[in-house]
């Protein structure tokens, strides 16, 4: 999957791109918001196949690289609360970023686990750092990455969570949300990571052991986040890939 802050990188970048959107910014936080609650399984105790539609590519191989979008796209009817047509702007932009969200995982897991199995890792514990560390070291490096970040942080500075889903307690989204907001707007940071975890509920004993995982391993993270993927060329493989599959909402 893709880093939490890389999603709103791609997010930015998809958004104009979805012509049925309408390309004006009004809708643009909801879609945002789509584009980064898809993991509340992991502020919650949702299971990861409720909210991805399918499991990570070691459990599940090949199906993982294309099978989320899918399913929700075929499910799509049933995943919500009132029919498609009867959905606003900002209902239908946030629907549009949650399977934003899942196309490009679809892209990150066909370029990132593909590169890590040439390396040897079948799996996340089989990595030199801490899986946390390397996707904190991602969300470093993609900050550099963003269109206009100002344009981003207003536009989810004012976004509301639509309540439209029907496989996710609202509840849940909420709570996410008012965890991560603060890491999303004014974060993208290692220590902005670390208050984000106690938000969610770590003791101050994990917090330091996490804490104390950054201090040793950021930079050996840095240079395996570069050796694994360039960024530039995994979020634009997302970026076509999401903005190929996102459209398909309104047929």
């Amino acid at each position: 999957m893709a880093p939490l802050m890389l999603h709103l990188v791609i997010g930015e970048r998809v958004y104009p791109l979805v012509e049925a959107l309408g390309g004006a910014d009004a809708a643009l936080g909801a879609f945002l918001l789509g584009c980064v609650l898809v993991d509340v399984n992991a502020f919650s105790d949702i299971d990861r196949k409720e909210t991805h539609f399918v499991g990570r590519p070691n459990e599940v191989g090949e199906e993982a690289f294309s099978k989320g979008s899918a399913h929700l796209l075929s499910e799509r009817d049933g995943l919500l609360q009132r029919p498609w047509d009867a959905l606003d702007a900002h209902e239908r932009a946030f629907v549009a970023g949650y399977l934003c969200h899942l196309a490009a995982d679809e892209a990150w897991k066909e370029m990132g686990w593909r590169k890590l199995w040439a390396m040897g890792i079948t799996s996340l514990d089989e990595l030199p750092v801490p899986g946390g560390v390397l996707l904190t070291a991602y969300s470093v490096l993609g900050v550099a990455h963003y269109r206009d970040l100002n344009v981003v942080v207003r536009a989810l500075r004012e976004a509301a969570v639509p309540d439209v889903l029907t496989h996710i307690p609202h509840q849940a989204l909420l709570d996410m949300w008012r965890v991560l907001k603060p890491h999303a707007l004014d974060g993208r940071t290692a220590a902005s990571y670390l208050a984000m975890l106690a938000r969610r509920g770590l003791s101050a004993a994990e917090v330091a052991v996490r804490r104390e995982q950054h201090e040793m391993y950021m930079e050996e993270a840095l240079a395996l986040a570069e050796q694994v993927l360039d960024v530039e060329a995994v979020i634009e493989a997302a970026v076509a890939g999401s903005a190929g599959i996102v459209p398909r909402l309104w047929v």
